[in-house]
């Protein structure tokens, strides 16, 4: 039994409109799924870009002690007291972006170990250098102890 037009015309509005919703569906699909990436990349983004901070904030730390003790001069201990704070504000926001995730928690305490030793022995170097002077403090700058926090962030960064 053939149908007349007007008997199709339902079933092909139908099925049109049925197809414009399917499409519908997933272009929405499509632009949430694009939202949650764009996000995990942002936030991926601010994770490296602490971390890398973080990295740059402790070798400063260290060049700016290893300047101080060899030229004694107080001005290049500045580096050294800017990095200080700006290196604690990071390790907070590095603990804030990854709070979901316990493993990565694990990795920023260590991390933050490693700078409170480089800070430790930064501040040791600096007052041998004041109480004890040059030929003494100098002597501290070759040892490798202020070495492996130094390869102990780039290696949690890595």
């Amino acid at each position: 039994m053939l149908f007349k037009f007007e008997r199709k015309l339902p079933i092909i509005l139908f099925f049109v409109f049925l197809m414009m919703t399917t499409v519908g569906f997933l272009f929405y699909q499509n632009t949430v799924s694009i939202q949650e990436a764009i996000k995990w990349e942002k936030e991926s983004l601010e994770v490296l870009a602490a971390l890398d901070g973080t990295q740059m904030l402790s070798l400063e730390i260290e060049s700016s002690t290893s300047n101080f003790v060899i030229l004694g001069n107080e001005t290049y201990l500045e580096p050294y007291g800017r990095a200080k704070p700006r290196i604690n504000q990071n390790i907070t926001k590095l603990r804030q972006l990854k709070a979901g995730n316990p493993d990565q928690l694990a990795e920023i305490d260590r991390i933050d170990a490693f700078i409170k030793e480089i800070v430790t022995e930064a501040d040791r170097k600096i007052a041998l250098r004041k109480i004890e002077g040059f030929p003494v403090a100098v002597l501290e700058l070759p040892k490798q102890e202020g070495k492996r926090p130094l390869a102990g962030i780039r290696q949690s960064i890595d």
